[in-house]
């Protein structure tokens, strides 16, 4: 059978499409939600619908993308990886229905599976970032396996760190030193894996421990994309001469340059929650809000207007990062008025890609 590689990368863009679209409509619905006081809904919501179906559908252009035309197995890794956001798709919402976590275990195997198999055809960091994917979701699976009696509030922080925030190293030790021309410390990439893999396994046993080795670990992923010389890269971003091209560059080194500060708060966080001055909803709030939050900014008005077909305008600024932060630091002490600077950060955050001559408070726009 002759597979048309073009048209069915297409497909991966357009399954990619529909399922962000999904994840928009679950974060919605759960931000309306817990308005309404039905918080159990609220993170069940979000810890199985939105993040997998979020992070599956961007994550399948970002590994399909990693193929070349020319390989004779890319287009049927396409399909694949199609069926890898097809699965997770319906199995997340089979799970939050029944209440029965194997299902969305299935679709983690079968998702990281998949995109080990995606990484032995490009080379170099690439490859290493979407093994890192395929790991992230075999290990999420081992994670649930291990810990599917606690109820969601209390697998909420390991399934954050295990999935979500794996997947953002994965991606990032790639797209962040590529962006400037550098490598990755492959040393601190491994120690950081290996770290995640044992907070992982001893999660169930000593809770309060692994949080903390979570934690640290950001701090190593951060010497594993070199933030340290953020003076050579704000330089190397300040010398780029297209003025929305250097925007978006400051955009990203900014974003990653505040997560790198925040990743302090988290494990200052982590050892208060460990001494019970904060508690367990604090913290999944600090890590969600705050570390999560901002990585998902720093990425969607650069990518998703991609995958979206949107038109965007570009008007890059730092105040959805401010706000979101704000957000994250009040949660603990007033929740409303955390959510109301939610609110406005996502609003400033579509402002960006909205088209107008209009510049945003913060820009980065320097004509």
């Amino acid at each position: 059978m002759n597979l048309n590689y073009s048209k069915i990368m297409k497909i991966v863009h357009r399954v990619s499409m529909i399922m962000i679209y999904i994840s928009l409509i679950a974060l919605i619905t759960a931000l309306y939600i817990v308005t309404k006081g039905y918080g159990l809904w609220h993170a069940k919501i979000l810890l199985l619908v939105f993040l997998p179906i979020f992070i599956s559908g961007v994550s399948i252009s970002y590994s399909s993308s990693s193929l070349k035309p020319s390989d004779k197995f890319s287009s049927i890794i396409l399909l694949f990886q199609i069926s890898t956001a097809l699965l997770i798709l319906i199995l997340s919402i089979i799970t939050i229905v029944t209440n029965k976590i194997y299902y969305l275990i299935i679709s983690l195997v079968y998702y990281g599976l998949v995109n080990i198999f995606t990484a032995t055809r490009p080379k170099g960091d690439v490859r290493l970032s979407v093994a890192l994917i395929g790991y992230s979701g075999i290990l999420s699976s081992i994670f649930l396996i291990l810990n599917s009696s606690k109820n969601v509030f209390e697998l909420a922080i390991g399934f954050i760190f295990v999935y979500a925030i794996s997947v953002i190293y994965a991606v990032t030790i790639h797209s962040f030193p590529n962006t400037f021309k550098d490598k990755p410390n492959i040393f601190f990439v491994y120690l950081l894996f290996i770290l995640q893999t044992f907070s992982t396994l001893i999660y169930t046993y000593y809770f309060k421990i692994s949080v903390i080795l979570f934690s640290i670990s950001i701090l190593i992923f951060y010497l594993s994309i070199n933030i340290f010389r953020y003076k050579k890269y704000t330089s190397f971003a300040i010398n780029t001469t297209n003025v929305y091209a250097k925007a978006g560059t400051l955009y990203f080194l900014y974003g990653q340059e505040i997560s790198a500060l925040y990743s302090i708060i988290i494990l200052i966080s982590s050892i208060l929650f460990y001494f019970n001055i904060i508690t367990l909803l604090d913290f999944i709030h600090l890590l969600i809000i705050g570390f999560v939050g901002i990585h998902i900014f720093i990425h969607a008005p650069l990518m998703l207007p991609v995958i979206l077909r949107w038109t965007s305008a570009r008007r890059y600024s730092l105040l959805p990062y401010i706000l979101i932060v704000i957000s994250a630091l009040i949660w603990p002490f007033d929740m409303h008025i955390a959510f109301l600077f939610v609110v406005l950060a996502i609003v400033f955050l579509v402002l960006i890609v909205k088209p107008s001559k209009e510049a945003i408070p913060l820009s980065l726009i320097k004509q």
